[in-house]
């Protein structure tokens, strides 16, 4: 399996991380977070790749994450409040009590993941796939969702307090819970 090579690139607010030519695994394993906490300047990600790294207790609030990939990452409250991910892929990733707080996210796929406690509160998610992923405890509360795919994952423990979750175009199904408390649950 081959790596690939992370470069700084200066930019006018900062350094932003690009990925740019392939070299062994063994060369990217180690430049690969420390090339990422550089890029924090800039908050941006671009074109990068990361595979089983763990982001513990990381904030990523107002960055902007562009045509990224991380398969078998471990997110540990990780803050991604009003960022921007868009064109990006996770695979086989954990997100535990991580913060999607007014983020904005676009084309981006969680194939296989597992969120628990994690609040998607006031997100707007469009043209996002969720495949056989596990979502346990999660908070949807005002999330916008539009044209959003929900293929073999299971959402039965998570809140979905805002009827706009179930709008035309999204796959799913709402069962309004005839409980005290109020809100939409989505049920597969």
């Amino acid at each position: 399996m081959r790596g690939w090579l992370f470069l700084l690139l200066g930019t006018a607010t900062g350094w932003a991380l690009s990925m740019k030519e392939p070299v062994s695994p063994s060369a990217a394993a180690g430049d690969a977070m420390a090339l990422y906490q550089k890029s924090a300047q800039s908050k941006r990600v671009e074109n990068a790749s990361f595979e089983q790294k763990s982001f513990l207790h990381k904030s990523f609030r107002g960055f902007i994450i562009t045509q990224a990939r991380y398969e078998g990452c471990r997110f540990d409250r990780v803050d991604f409040a009003a960022s921007k991910i868009s064109k990006s892929r996770f695979e086989r990733c954990s997100f535990s009590q991580c913060g999607f707080e007014a983020a904005y996210m676009t084309f981006v796929t969680f194939k296989n993941c597992t969120f628990q406690n994690c609040r998607f509160s006031r997100a707007r998610i469009q043209y996002g796939d969720f495949i056989n992923s596990k979502m346990q405890r999660c908070n949807f509360g005002g999330a916008k969702l539009v044209n959003c795919r929900f293929a073999g994952t299971n959402l039965t423990t998570s809140k979905w307090v805002d009827g706009r979750v179930c709008q035309k175009g999204s796959i799913g199904k709402c069962i309004r819970k005839k409980r005290k408390k109020k809100g939409l649950h989505l049920r597969f």
